[in-house]
């Protein structure tokens, strides 16, 4: 008896060793075929008609970004990470207008964001991205504090309608420095007091004709606590300086 409890002992040790292995140690393996691809889509979307997956765009070891064109002229745009060992989508964007993201492939390192999008064909010429902050000032304990204003402007120049860029070094070293001060330079208690939000991305499109309006855009969250995706938003006039 003594015997097989032993033995079962071992053999349940080597299920959770090699669950262990699966879910959070194994290594990514090679991509899914594009016809996988295309039935994962349709999970989302049952009635999507593929007429192409545009591209498939390594990003990283564990990160992939496809385009695919539908039939109807829309894009859907994937993004695919490598969690609990297979390749999982954590979000799917549709629509026929325009969609770029600032895609957070480490949670924990703001410097891991980079930028993806997915336009119409010929549509858009270049974008300038803008990392903004408001000014603020405040009291805490006694103390005054100002918050400066943060306005930076990349441009990124399409060479295609779909792609992947990292930040420039000014972006990545800005939210770099605002992280590390907001949650490293002071105590835990006084942050509770002087949290102050995170910039947020924007964008100004050069258009080379006409995309329908945003509202033709819908998109799907699957599950994405090791990644963080920011929102572009739209410019406008008021917020620059």
């Amino acid at each position: 008896m003594t015997k097989k409890r032993v033995a079962l002992m071992v053999l349940l040790l080597l299920i959770i060793s090699f669950a262990a292995y699966r879910f959070y140690l194994s290594k990514p393996q090679a991509f899914v075929q594009q016809t996988e691809i295309i039935q994962q889509l349709k999970q989302f979307e049952p009635t999507i008609t593929v007429q192409s997956v545009e591209d498939i765009i390594r990003v990283d070891d564990s990160h992939y970004f496809v385009p695919i064109l539908a039939e109807d002229g829309q894009q859907a745009s994937l993004l695919y990470q490598w969690r609990k060992g297979k390749w999982q989508i954590d979000y799917v964007r549709i629509g026929s207008s325009t969609f770029m993201h600032g895609w957070q492939l480490d949670a924990n390192d703001p410097r891991s964001i980079v930028f993806v999008w997915h336009f119409p064909k010929d549509a858009i010429d270049s974008v300038d991205i803008y990392l903004l902050r408001k000014r603020n000032a405040f009291v805490s304990t006694g103390h005054q504090h100002y918050v400066p204003q943060i306005q930076l402007k990349e441009t990124l120049h399409l060479n295609q309608h779909y792609g992947v860029q990292p930040m420039s070094q000014a972006f990545s070293e800005t939210l770099h420095q605002l992280n590390q001060y907001q949650f490293e330079a002071q105590p835990s208690w006084f942050n509770t007091f002087t949290y102050q939000e995170p910039p947020q991305f924007y964008a100004k499109y050069v258009y080379k004709e006409a995309v329908p309006h945003e509202a033709d855009q819908h998109g799907y969250a699957t599950g994405f606590g090791t990644n963080q995706f920011h929102y572009i938003i739209s410019v406008t006039e008021e917020l620059l300086e």
